[in-house]
């Protein structure tokens, strides 16, 4: 069968007429943001983050809509192009709602692997695995990938700490303590955590002599284990509950004793996110452009047929499209086949940070000039252009800067057989 053959295209249409009624809920986000309620009447703590409905309505979409649970279906040929295509049409629309499903499904790719690695251990041999570990991971999953918006949960992932963002190996200082009770609790400070208003969090912590991988389901009510220091006020994002918070003793599940290593399936799906955003925006507002230019009139012509606005348009629709390509080539290639897993995993780790650099730079250098596209308009609040921009910002910083990226691409061609096999993949791209 031809690849357009096993993408369901009825489904891609039937999302695609959505389009209207999500940006109308995308725009009620933005101008009814996140509030936290520190204290309740009578002056007691409850740090209690409230969210707009149309937030909720936007994940009830995205859990009915399948954004997540198309990539853990086995059953979907090219799941990963269906999914990547879907996750365009969502992401410029969603009222950042994209930022806690990148998370939710690198929660979701992290755990299932770790469910693999223990699924023969023996329980009691091995210092994590334990029957209620494996049913406490499978029920997450479970949640993570539902498409019942009522049994649909999000991740976090808080890493960042005060003393460095990127480089967690070194400054993360939260701790990881088993209690008398032989119930391992955390405590710390994590500086910058989005999507606050999850159900669970992979979370980094010291514990004995290593930097661990843990799972945290949050309270329902507050509890004092996890205190709201405050929200952040963003450039843009403002949709995005984004808090700083004090872990005060919340309990946690150890899910691998080597963190660092086993965060890597996060970090990959999070960074094909912020690449598919990146491909969203741009395409958006691409497709705005070309709407804008077919009506707006300027010199006795619509100004779609002035040679130098043609010229711009088509700067706007090379860029949207070659980010399109990246985006799906690299959604193909961290989800590559069983029968090249050496080329998969050398090829994958180098390729998820260059597409993410690039991605993230050409759209909000691209965005900038498109506002150029609709005059006067491109800077009004009212059209949703400037807050889009602002959005874009975020996508070269978030998941590591381009500095950051730039030195981990280096490590990683320094090992073992990265470069060949970087160099037999762009053969092949060639051929």
């Amino acid at each position: 069968k031809k690849p357009s053959a096993l993408i369901p295209s009825d489904d891609l249409c039937q999302f695609g007429l959505q389009y209207r009624k999500l940006n109308q809920l995308a725009t009620d986000c933005e101008m009814y943001p996140p509030k936290l309620q520190r204290l309740d009447g009578w002056g007691g703590r409850v740090d209690r983050v409230t969210t707009c409905d149309s937030w909720k309505r936007l994940h009830d979409v995205a859990s009915t809509e399948r954004l997540v649970a198309i990539g853990h279906d086995s059953s979907d040929e090219l799941k990963e192009v269906w999914q990547c295509i879907k996750l365009m049409l969502f992401s410029a629309v969603s009222g950042m709602v994209s930022c806690p499903l990148a998370m939710t499904d690198g929660a979701a790719s992290t755990l299932s692997k770790l469910l693999k690695v223990h699924e023969n251990c023996v329980p009691g041999e091995c210092s994590v695995c334990t029957e209620e570990w494996k049913s406490t991971v499978s029920q997450t999953i479970s949640n993570l990938t539902s498409t019942n918006p009522e049994h649909f949960w999000t991740s976090g992932q808080w890493m960042t700490e005060r003393a460095g963002g990127s480089d967690v190996t070194r400054s993360t200082q939260t701790v990881a303590v088993k209690d008398e009770e032989g119930v391992i609790r955390l405590y710390g400070n994590k500086f910058y955590t989005s999507a606050i208003d999850c159900k669970v969090s992979l979370v980094l912590a010291r514990y004995d002599e290593n930097l661990s991988l843990f799972l945290v389901h949050l309270p329902c009510d507050y509890d004092g284990t996890i205190q709201i220091e405050k929200l952040k006020d963003k450039l843009g994002t403002r949709q995005l509950p984004t808090a700083e918070l004090t872990l005060n003793g919340v309990p946690a599940l150890l899910l691998a004793e080597k963190g660092i290593a086993n965060i890597v399936p996060m970090l990959q799906v999070t960074r094909l996110y912020n690449a598919i955003s990146a491909t969203s925006y741009l395409r958006h507002v691409t497709a705005l452009a070309h709407s804008y230019a077919e009506s707006r009139s300027a010199f006795g012509h619509t100004i779609n047929k002035l040679p130098l606005h043609k010229t711009s348009l088509a700067k706007l629709e090379t860029f949207s499209r070659a980010l399109i390509l990246q985006s799906v080539d690299l959604a193909l290639i961290l989800n590559a086949k069983a029968e090249t897993p050496s080329l998969s995993s050398s090829v994958s780790r180098v390729l998820s940070a260059v597409v993410k650099i690039h991605t993230a730079q050409v759209t909000v250098t691209t965005l900038r000039e498109a506002l150029e596209s609709f005059g006067g308009a491109g800077y009004m609040e009212d059209t949703g252009l400037p807050g889009l921009f602002r959005d874009a910002c975020v996508l070269p910083i978030w998941e590591g800067t381009s500095d950051v990226l730039s030195m981990e691409t280096i490590r990683a061609l320094s090992r073992g057989s990265s470069q060949t096999d970087m160099f037999r993949y762009i053969r092949e791209l060639a051929m």
